[in-house]
């Protein structure tokens, strides 16, 4: 029933939709007080079919978004603790994200079972750097037979700030990927929990909250590599972003996806954004 919803979720993440800030001299605020927004999402169009509805609290955090296309319908709902995103989840799955905040800043997320102890489960714990940026990432997985690491990510950035690629290397056979931000857009603004969804996704080492939050802009043209262990990497995806944006607003998001050994696969699609 909510293969289309979630495949909706998995186009925001594709599309390269982010966290952005307003001023670009002003370092990244505290992950608890993040700055008021100018502009609210009033719903999200994709050309799939798909129109996100979004309904916001009082002090503008996100209420809910409500998925609705010819098929199916479903709805994320939030919990929060003043501006801090506790817990989300799909009103039909039994499973939910949960965080943990120290010090004002998200340390982990747990995905597992909403009601009682769940037999499986994932955990992504967040490290950073002394000026506030995501320098690690790793990814754990549990069990009956315990607590695994699957993926170490980490983080390189260029001299002014900017991300410049992630590197995750899967512990079991030391397989890499590597995505490389090749190019950026114009400064704008956004509501990174517009765009993160629950459960994993292939996209949730550069679309999570951590990340998101300290964006000035969105990523352009991002390249994805594999590696085996022992072999040469290999561009296994190419997306280019092309955003419309009006003096810091996000009205449209269009999304090449190209994969050079399977040009078949090849695809394209669209987000429009009303306020």
């Amino acid at each position: 029933m909510y293969n289309k919803l979630l495949l909706s979720l998995a186009l925001f993440s594709a599309m390269g939709i982010t966290g952005c800030q307003k001023d670009d001299v002003d370092p990244p605020p505290p992950v608890d007080n993040p700055p008021a927004l100018q502009f609210l999402v009033k719903s999200m169009e994709f050309d799939i079919g798909t129109v996100a509805h979004v309904r916001y609290n009082p002090d503008s955090t996100i209420h809910d978004i409500f998925y609705n296309n010819q098929s199916a319908a479903g709805q994320l709902d939030f919990t929060w603790s003043g501006k801090q995103a506790l817990a989300l989840s799909y009103d039909g799955s039994l499973y939910r994200d949960t965080f943990v905040y120290v010090n004002g800043r998200l340390t982990s997320l747990t995905n597992g079972w909403k009601r009682g102890t769940s037999p499986t489960s994932y955990k992504l714990d967040y490290a950073y750097n002394s000026n506030g940026s995501l320098a690690e990432l790793n990814y754990y997985q549990t069990n009956e037979a315990g607590t695994k690491l699957i993926y170490s990510t980490t983080y390189a950035y260029h001299s002014n700030g900017d991300l410049a690629s992630i590197t995750s290397t899967q512990k079991s056979n030391q397989y890499k990927i590597k995505l490389t931000i090749d190019s950026w857009s114009a400064d704008c603004e956004i509501n990174p929990w517009l765009f993160i969804g629950p459960g994993p996704n292939e996209w949730y080492t550069l679309y999570n909250y951590p990340l998101l939050s300290t964006f000035k802009k969105l990523p352009g043209k991002i390249t994805k590599t594999v590696q085996q262990a022992g072999q040469a990497a290999e561009t296994e995806q190419i997306t280019v972003n092309t955003y419309t944006i009006t003096n810091k607003r996000l009205d449209k998001t269009a999304t090449a996806l190209s994969y050079p050994k399977h040009p078949n696969l090849d695809q394209s699609h669209s987000v429009i954004y009303k306020y």
